[in-house]
């Protein structure tokens, strides 16, 4: 293939924002890169090849928690482990501004973090449900089961942006405040 025939070919990638797509691996419903849901801490520390830190969501719940790598530099990956498997995969934005920077992680149909709501809908259609979120009756969650129906991504937005997105296995899908 000649070169400027693979440039159009990879600026294709994905329905928005191909640079996002092609730097970081996609999120599915079941992992993100070599982490999958279902994978104990160790075992996701040896896909990654780095050390990932633990913290309880609650001191009073060890059991409960997130893990991030500690490289990340605010990322915005996140990794909610529950009994020591990690049940849900989090994207977040790096800064608090989620205009700010964006973490490149996106989902292999090119829908991430600043995606508007119409983008999300015209990605994955009728099988998407939308809902209020919780605490926040302007912000929605965009729902996306796998054929399973044990696991799926949300994606939350607010003023009709994506603002965050999850995957993993219900119920953890769905939890509003962490795991507790």
């Amino acid at each position: 293939m000649q070169g400027g025939k693979l440039a159009g070919v990879l600026l294709s990638v994905g329905l928005f924002g191909a640079s996002a797509a092609i730097a970081a691996p996609f999120l599915t419903s079941t992992n993100l890169g070599p982490v999958r849901v279902g994978m104990t801490l160790e075992q996701a520390r040896k896909a990654l090849g780095t050390p990932l830190h633990y913290k309880p969501d609650d001191p009073g719940h060890p059991e409960c928690g997130h893990a991030q790598r500690p490289d990340a530099g605010g990322a915005g990956v996140h990794y909610m482990v529950e009994k020591g498997r990690i049940t849900r995969i989090e994207v977040w934005p790096v800064d608090v501004d989620p205009v700010a920077r964006l973490s490149a992680a996106t989902t292999a149909k090119g829908v991430g973090l600043g995606a508007t709501e119409t983008q999300v809908k015209f990605a994955y259609g009728a099988a998407l449900k939308v809902q209020a979120a919780p605490y926040n009756g302007e912000a929605h969650w965009l729902i996306l089961d796998d054929q399973d129906k044990r696991h799926g991504i949300v994606f939350e937005t607010s003023k009709g942006r994506v603002t965050s997105f999850w995957s993993g296995r219900y119920p953890s899908l769905t939890y509003s405040e962490g795991c507790l």
